[in-house]
């Protein structure tokens, strides 16, 4: 599963991260795609077997560090809006998705994060984002995901006729929009909309 992840990692439209959660380590980044070194500014050699936590800064939440822990700790998915930073200071307001990835010999965390600061500002702030549950997010998210990962395999190279490819890549296309759109746009569906702190105000 690793190295299959590995292997698409660069086919993501958005940034991706993909952390080592076995019980004996510290959660060390083993992957991250050029999506994710561009809009952070680091480097492969520096970010590679450390902890995501160097993206933490002043500005971080304690709450949601806690709440990622959690999650974490429960092998639980989540969504939150926290303040990270780039290589060179700067902050941003990063919507995170984390999803745990289990097989029989790993124990792995997808990262899906999208700098969102321009369209909701760096102090944003949606708690309600908490209440989403470990069985709503793995719903919209795992069967997108399991196409991106059958579409990608050797499988697809294998496809010989233009239309069919053609096809299937609208098929990944869209499976990518997906999960795009569910982690941009989680305040709008409806069941969620109620939560939103600043639609109250």
């Amino acid at each position: 599963m690793k190295d299959t992840l590995i292997n698409i990692g660069e086919a993501f439209p958005f940034c991706l991260t993909i952390v080592d959660t076995s019980p004996d380590r510290d959660r060390p980044c083993i992957y991250a795609n050029s999506k994710f070194f561009a809009n952070t500014g680091y480097t492969p050699d520096f970010a590679i077997g450390r902890n995501l936590s160097f993206l933490q800064g002043k500005l971080t939440s304690k709450d949601s560090i806690e709440f990622m822990k959690n999650c974490f700790f429960h092998r639980k998915a989540c969504i939150q809006d926290i303040i990270n930073y780039k290589a060179d200071g700067t902050p941003f307001l990063n919507r995170l998705l984390l999803l745990p990835i289990r097989s029989s010999r790993e124990s792995l965390y997808l990262g899906f994060q999208n700098d969102i600061t321009e369209e909701k500002g760096l102090h944003y702030s949606n708690k309600s984002l908490e209440k989403i549950s470990d069985g709503e997010i793995k719903h919209y998210i795992n069967n997108p995901l399991t196409i991106i990962l059958n579409g990608l395999s050797d499988r697809f190279e294998e496809i010989n006729c233009a239309e069919k490819k053609k096809e299937f890549q609208s098929k990944l296309e869209d499976a990518f929009a997906r999960i795009l759109n569910y982690s941009l746009d989680i305040e709008h569906l409806s069941e969620f909309e109620k939560f939103d702190y600043y639609k109250k105000k």
